[in-house]
């Protein structure tokens, strides 16, 4: 899949993205969306709500894109489910306004039921990530997991200029996760107005891990 969105403004109650509202076995890759509108439930600058055991978003720009309106909205998916392998590669999301009721991230609003995510090369630059009730984060804003040994990779990554903020738990990589899952960060590098903060606890409190 290679190509762009611009200038328009996406609209649904839930299930709402740049390109798919709802998707599975996904694989996006060489895309880009700019300038553009999306609001709903489960609203992201590429898809909506993706359910897949393996997912694959590489090499994909949003940039200055608003989305959200309700709960579970992200720069590149809403709300990700039961997925065993997710790689998130040479990814960018700039300039954009991720804002929500609850689960806001600037790659993924709610990762539910998953195993493991990694996200290699990505960048969050000048970016508003708001969760007005709960769970804001640069990367994710919620990892919910019934599985044991989970774990969230974060490779190479960096993060600027980005303002996450949410009256309980706001977090630069993460903002919420429950249960305790293993997190790797190999150079993930924080700048301006991000505090050295990598995930928040679930005591309301934005705290480094």
């Amino acid at each position: 899949m290679n190509c762009s969105v611009y200038s328009s403004v996406i609209q649904g109650g839930s299930f709402t993205g740049g390109y798919f509202g709802n998707s599975q076995q996904l694989s996006i890759k060489y895309s880009k969306i700019t300038e553009s509108v999306i609001r709903g439930s489960y609203s992201a600058g590429l898809v909506g709500f993706a359910f897949a055991n393996v997912i694959q978003i590489a090499n994909c720009t949003v940039q200055n894109v608003t989305i959200g309106t309700n709960n579970f909205c992200g720069g590149l998916i809403g709300q990700l489910q039961a997925g065993s392998i997710m790689m998130f590669s040479n990814n960018v999301v700039t300039m954009s306004r991720v804002s929500c009721v609850s689960h806001a991230g600037g790659f993924i609003g709610f990762a539910d039921e998953s195993s493991n995510i990694v996200i290699s090369e990505g960048i969050l630059t000048s970016n508003n990530i708001t969760a007005s009730n709960a769970n804001a984060g640069g990367f994710i804003g919620t990892f919910s997991t019934v599985y044991s040994g989970c774990t969230l990779k974060i490779v190479t990554s960096r993060i600027s200029s980005v303002r996450v903020f949410s009256p309980n738990s706001a977090g630069i990589a993460v903002g919420y996760r429950y249960p305790a899952f293993t997190v790797s960060t190999s150079i993930l590098r924080g700048e301006n107005y991000v505090n050295n903060i990598k995930i928040a606890n679930c005591a309301n409190y934005a705290t480094t891990c």
